[in-house]
């Protein structure tokens, strides 16, 4: 399987341009790191804001348009510390 962050810097080449693309994967990235630091209902925000993402992304072709990910929220908090560690450690794997 390609790491979380592969995905997000695919994700990253095809927004390139599009403002409101570029400011729903910020949210998602600081809800990201929110839910790793354990801030308020982190949770939640990011399923949120994760949807809000994807939706938007829907508009695009494939394979952008099946979005950055998408799972239960148990599968959404593996899915963010993944991401999150993937970035702290500068892997992509």
């Amino acid at each position: 399987m390609k790491g979380a962050h592969y995905r997000l810097f695919e994700i990253t080449q095809h927004v390139q341009g599009d403002p409101l693309g570029n400011a729903l994967m910020d949210e998602v990235l600081t809800a990201c790191f929110d839910f790793t630091l354990g801030n308020g209902d982190a949770l939640g925000r990011l399923v949120s804001t994760l949807d809000r993402f994807n939706c938007h992304l829907s508009g695009y072709e494939q394979p952008i348009s099946a979005g950055l990910f998408q799972g239960t929220p148990k599968e959404v908090s593996l899915w963010a510390e993944q991401l999150t560690n993937q970035i702290l450690t500068n892997r992509a794997h």
